[in-house]
């Protein structure tokens, strides 16, 4: 009998510069078969330093869809590397994943000294989406 294969879902959580994307490359490198959603991917260039909030959303609203798109599909191993700094912000995620069958897992991503930060986020919204990833971790 041929062991069924489990779907596996992981939320990367961190601050921006903290490797969450770089952290989502190196996992998905060990599966042929994998869906990274982020919303990074719908802003364009990587270093914009003029990103709108309308942008921000629209660039979550369409990582959302990607997201389900991947686990209604059962895509084997889905990676979300977001900020995800407050529960709000990773609930839609879980339960989603839950919901369609996957194991999940949530890894934080901490800077280590000082990072690179390719988007440009300033250290006091940086400092702040810290602060909101540490009152948030529940164990």
């Amino acid at each position: 009998m041929e062991k069924k294969q489990d779907k596996i879902f992981i939320l990367i959580r961190g601050a921006a510069g903290s490797g969450k994307s770089f952290l989502a490359e190196s996992l998905a490198s060990l599966s042929s078969n994998c869906i990274i959603c982020e919303a990074d991917e719908f802003f364009g260039k990587p270093n914009k330093d003029n990103t709108s909030q309308i942008e921000i959303v629209e660039a979550h609203k369409l990582c959302r869809e990607k997201f389900l798109n991947a686990i209604s599909n059962s895509a084997p191993l889905v990676i979300c590397s977001n900020t995800n700094s407050s529960k709000l912000d990773y609930q839609y995620y879980l339960s989603n994943a839950v919901k369609y069958g996957y194991r999940c897992h949530v890894v934080l991503s901490e800077r280590v000294f000082n990072t690179i930060n390719v988007h440009n986020v300033s250290e006091q919204v940086v400092l702040s989406q810290v602060s909101r990833l540490r009152k948030s971790i529940q164990f």
